[in-house]
């Protein structure tokens, strides 16, 4: 097969697959356009510059409760909902861009321009405040969407031990007459921050090369995973810890020595200076 034979072949595919796009993406508008047509819209369209947003409000009162719809969901899935909280209070539902009933942008999905376009949207629409934002799955997500700070910092804590070149009935000894212990440890803890506008801490996440205590059969013992959950459970108004890993099996009593010295180790030790990141919004 000649060279010009080649592309001609492969400018008549990409013709062919070109053609197929467009027909996909002209059947799809069309498609739309005659659904929009069989089933009008219960509420609004409001412009917000450039496209519009459907708009959907029902009740009367204060404050005015806002709906987010789950991932490519539609105001539609309010349906059973927004009529109870009607007899209640002031409700409004709304799609998304290029969701359901409401125009796309000129710009793909971005999370974080959601809170934008829904403030634009109910200023537009003159619906006012005060709102409580009510979501599920990925609504429920776009409804704490807020400015916040990740900042990352450095911690030591010395209860890691190499027990590989340590026998373990040896260590509380050696430890207690203050004997260096043998072979390569890394006692430095990184750890990430996330904290909101108003300085609550969101999050925080750490590392530590240690793995937890197993006792026995189903008996375990967190160590520092669990001493730094509850200090992080004191730092935070709401959030959840998490112990990943473990090491072996091991009766109680083994187990007791180190948990003492990660509960010290942990309670004497915290992390910083924190540093804002280059790569927080």
């Amino acid at each position: 097969m000649t060279l010009a034979r080649t592309q001609r072949r492969l400018l008549q595919a990409a013709a062919v697959l070109m053609f197929l796009v467009l027909a996909g993406a002209t059947s799809q508008g069309v498609a739309t356009a005659l659904e929009r047509r069989e089933f009008p819209h219960p509420g609004r369209m409001v412009d917000v510059g450039g496209h519009q947003l459907h708009l959907y409000c029902t009740g009367e009162g204060t404050p005015t409760v806002i709906l987010e719809a789950p991932a490519a969901g539609l105001s539609a899935a309010w349906g059973w909902i927004q009529p109870e909280i009607a007899e209640t209070t002031r409700v409004c539902s709304y799609d998304r861009a290029g969701l359901g009933w409401s125009e796309a942008g000129d710009r793909p999905f971005d999370p974080a321009q959601v809170p934008v376009q829904l403030r634009a949207l109910l200023e537009a629409a003159q619906e006012r405040g005060p709102y409580v934002i009510a979501g599920q799955g990925l609504g429920a997500a776009l409804a704490r969407l807020a400015p916040a700070t990740l900042a990352a910092g450095e911690g030591r804590a010395t209860f890691a031990v190499n027990r590989r070149n340590n026998r373990e009935a040896d260590v509380p000894d050696l430890l207690a007459k203050g004997v260096p212990l043998k072979g390569p440890v890394d006692h430095t803890v990184p750890v990430m921050t996330v904290t909101r506008a108003d300085g609550n801490m969101m999050a925080v996440l750490f590392g530590y090369a240690c793995h937890p205590t197993t006792l026995s059969f189903n008996k375990w013992c967190g160590d520092y995973p669990g001493f730094a959950q509850l200090g992080a459970r004191r730092r935070l108004s709401r959030g959840r810890g998490a112990v990943l890993g473990r090491l072996r099996r091991r009766p109680e009593p083994a187990a007791a020595p180190q948990r003492r010295a990660g509960r010290a180790n942990t309670a004497n030790n915290s992390p910083g200076p924190f540093a804002p990141s280059s790569a927080a919004p």
